[in-house]
């Protein structure tokens, strides 16, 4: 059996076409059969640009690959800021964002999903906090994680604007819960949903709960509350927040009231 391996992982910035950062460790083997961790002296510090790869080599020397190289987290585009925000293309991009909560982001073109489940953006220890331009484009086929909430963002903020969940189909066993948003504490505009949700109480077509804004923005979803608040738009609209040139089409029923 082998006792070493080198272990090295790569950070490259593919838009300036540089190597970035790179740690090397020799390995030494326990032949335990259970997961061996190695740690490098410092920690990588790298901007969300980078892609970072992992790679294990029988020895540095000779370069022969053991598996293949594993991308640990791909980059993207833009610097994050207001006047360059990250550019987001694919799902993987998107999950990128919990990098970077308070970041400022773009959505570039529609973005058709399989009806996997996939995590939610943001959530009750770490929110979303920066602004998301959906640019008009829509998110179809999202399908939450079990266990979990329904919207494509957990917790907002921050600012979501121009964009659409399309063709939902989210029928979960939470409360406060809604397509776009759960709890939304920021700033919702001119942003729509499609299809259908059902929950266990306080369940919107757009947001479960809000205590921040949403504005020109509607719903065509079905709306279902299997005990008691339904909204076609908002769910609960709590106690200062602002709801203002909102529709919903959809059918909307609570099973206790």
């Amino acid at each position: 059996a082998r006792d070493e391996v080198t272990v090295a992982v790569a950070a490259y910035d593919y838009d300036e076409e540089e190597l970035v950062d790179l740690r090397v460790e020799d390995v030494q083997l326990n032949h335990r059969g259970t997961e061996q961790f190695v740690e490098f002296e410092k920690p990588l510090d790298l901007p969300t640009s980078v892609t970072a790869k992992l790679f294990v080599w029988d020895e540095l020397g000779s370069g022969v690959p053991l598996r293949e190289p594993i991308e640990l987290r791909p980059g993207m585009l833009g610097e994050g800021t207001a006047e360059d925000p990250f550019e987001l293309r694919t799902w993987q991009d998107i999950e990128n964002i919990r990098w970077n909560p308070d970041g400022h982001y773009k959505l570039m073109d529609d973005l058709e999903l399989d009806g996997s489940a996939r995590a939610q953006i943001g959530s009750g220890t770490t929110p979303f906090t920066g602004v998301f331009d959906g640019q008009g484009h829509s998110i179809s086929g999202y399908q939450p994680v079990d266990n979990g909430g329904a919207g494509l963002f957990a917790v907002n903020h921050g600012t979501i604007r121009n964009l659409a969940v399309e063709d939902a189909d989210v029928d979960t066993s939470a409360g406060t819960v809604g397509l776009l948003v759960d709890f939304n504490s920021g700033e919702i505009e001119n942003s729509w949903t499609s299809g259908a949700i059902a929950g266990a109480s306080r369940v919107g077509g757009v947001v479960g709960d809000s205590t921040g804004s949403v504005t020109d923005t509607y719903s065509t979803a079905d709306v279902r509350s299997r005990s008691t608040e339904a909204g076609g738009v908002v769910a609960v609209a709590i106690e200062g927040s602002t709801t203002q040139r909102v529709y919903s089409t959809g059918n909307v029923t609570s099973d206790t009231r």
